[in-house]
């Protein structure tokens, strides 16, 4: 195999998006990373060994509440891969954006022009396209191996999906054809 081969033959992007099932842990589990981190700041800040042994304490217990938490908590793990940018291009071209979305953001954008796509659409037909296997923490629920686009747009619309969510679903399958994969000079020609 020569250079050339080994270009246009190369793989497609992977990625995956790690959600909690349920949205209420996420906010749990972040404080809880932040009580270990600022635990761990007031144990390296301390002096006395007093103030060290406290703070020590004080990071451990953290930690046991952190791992404990995350021990327990349920995921589902949204396996995504790229498609290429032309397939891109061809679904975005399927799901322009209508006259009323146009005519929104040109006033939220002070007469700049939004997305060329439909923000309703799009998304899920992205998502049917790059999801390439959704997978459950819970053993007793069976992974999906792909989805289509009832599917996608089921979970688009669903209301157990924030807004954050949503976003980091879609900029994942859309960013999967747009990534850079250029690692700068390494030194080694």
């Amino acid at each position: 195999m020569d250079a050339f081969a080994a270009l246009v033959d190369r793989k497609p992007a992977t990625d995956t998006v790690i959600l909690a099932a349920n949205p209420d842990d996420a906010p749990k589990l972040t404080k809880a990373r932040l009580a270990v981190a600022r635990a761990e700041t007031r144990e390296q800040a301390a002096r006395t060994p007093e103030a060290k042994a406290e703070a020590a304490g004080e990071v451990e217990d953290t930690r046991a509440a952190y791992d404990a938490l995350k021990g327990d908590l349920a995921t589902i793990t949204f396996h995504m891969q790229g498609i290429g940018p032309h397939v891109v291009e061809e679904i975005m071209r399927a799901h322009p954006a209508t006259k009323e979305q146009k005519a929104t953001a040109r006033k939220a954008n002070n007469g700049a022009p939004g997305n060329s796509w439909n923000d309703d659409t799009f998304p899920p037909a992205m998502l049917s396209a790059c999801v390439t296997r959704i997978v459950h923490s819970d053993d007793d629920v069976a992974d999906v191996e792909s989805i289509d686009i009832g599917q996608a747009t089921a979970i688009w619309r669903s209301t157990g999906l924030p807004l954050g969510d949503k976003g980091t679903l879609f900029m994942t399958a859309l960013g999967l054809d747009q990534r850079d994969s250029g690692v700068g000079d390494l030194g080694n020609d």
